[in-house]
């Protein structure tokens, strides 16, 4: 009877993830068609604005040099992560005949998939119809656009799935493991220092995480974060050219509702086009992450991982939102998607019901504005 069970969930499970597979393919070729881009799974729907310096990282390796219109400050591709395009180099080395804008799109496809492992680890317990929220969520979450481009977004999110993921089982090693990657995945991964920082201070003060396990798992990131220095300073001689990069973007650590003003005059402004909805998003995200925040407080003496949670939400949005203007909030806002997970655990159905419905409203004119290179 048991073997029965365990080959029925099994079949389940599978069938459910083929179908959001198919869902994720479709839905690729819906944003495409709505964007007027026939060329399906190709660099030409698919690369846009940063990708290219994407693919030149890959090619290149990080460079830096100072502006040519302003030479106190530095140009260059090192202000963004290194393993996607470190990823798309080994394989177009490994297979030339491929594409790299190809090889890039590839990456970002496999490693959504590898969420959807991940959405049936941690929802291993639920039945099939419980289940189904959590495999529409990695379609609708707001950014999912940029989980078909050539961007990191998917990898980065499969590596914070496993964080999590490891976290939750207390396997502290592991999760150090896909913290030292997912630190070097996108520009923000180290926001993932202060926030296992404050939540490991703060369990082992109440003698629930051992100091030995505490410096095991932040040695991960404080690991990945090195890697990335050193590799800045032996190729072109600045270990912080990240931040050097980034400084003429003017993104600077604010009150995180500081340019919420100019945000919603930049909505009224574009109030009768497609483009309000990408101010629509980030107010509606707040709402998301303020929301979160409340409901992870009130889990506080039922779950140990609620003040990572907490910290990770507001600290993964507020930070980018408060920043500058120059933010690509709805690229980042990826980042937050296993967050939503862990949230759908603690919310009711009907919650559940409205925030994805609220999500889907999203999803294809941000889309159709992705292809229509109006997201950078």
């Amino acid at each position: 009877m048991g073997k029965i069970f365990l080959k029925r969930t099994f079949l389940n499970n599978l069938v459910l993830s083929c179908l959001t597979v198919g869902l994720f393919f479709l839905l690729g070729d819906v944003f495409a068609y709505l964007g007027n881009c026939k060329d399906g799974l190709s660099g030409i729907c698919w690369s846009r604005w940063d990708s290219g310096l994407y693919l030149e990282i890959a090619q290149k390796g990080h460079t830096l040099f100072p502006c040519k219109e302003n030479p106190e400050q530095y140009c260059g591709n090192a202000g963004w992560a290194p393993l996607y395009p470190f990823l798309i180099g080994a394989l177009n080395n490994a297979f030339p005949q491929f594409n790299p804008a190809n090889i890039g799109i590839f990456l970002s496809i496999f490693f959504w998939t590898g969420t959807v492992f991940w959405a049936n680890k941690f929802t291993e317990n639920q039945s099939i119809t419980q289940k189904i929220p959590y495999f529409l969520l990695l379609l609708f979450a707001p950014g999912n656009v940029y989980f078909h481009a050539i961007f990191p977004m998917s990898l980065s999110v499969f590596l914070l799935f496993g964080l999590l993921w490891n976290l939750h089982k207390s396997q502290f090693f592991w999760a150090g493991i896909f913290g030292f990657f997912a630190v070097l995945s996108y520009s923000i991964g180290f926001f993932l220092l202060p926030c296992l920082f404050i939540w490991a201070v703060y369990l082992w003060k109440k003698n629930e995480l051992r100091l030995r396990d505490a410096v095991i798992l932040l040695s991960g990131p404080i690991l990945g974060l090195v890697t990335w220095f050193t590799y800045d300073y032996v190729t072109i001689g600045h270990w912080n050219a990240l931040f050097l990069v980034q400084d003429k973007y003017g993104h600077l650590i604010n009150f995180p509702f500081k340019n919420a003003g100019t945000r919603f005059e930049i909505l009224w402004n574009s109030r009768n086009s497609l483009s309000a909805f990408i101010e629509i998003q980030n107010f509606t995200v707040w709402g998301f992450v303020l929301f979160a925040c409340y409901v992870f407080y009130k889990k506080r003496t039922a779950h140990f991982l609620w003040l990572f949670l907490f910290c990770y939400v507001l600290l993964f949005w507020g930070i980018p939102y408060g920043s500058s203007m120059q933010t690509a909030l709805y690229r980042n806002v990826c980042l937050l998607l296993p967050i939503w997970f862990y949230l759908f655990h603690f919310i009711s159905p009907k919650q559940r019901h409205i925030m994805l419905t609220i999500m889907a409203i999203f999803t294809l004119p941000l889309g159709k504005l992705f292809i229509l290179s109006i997201l950078i």
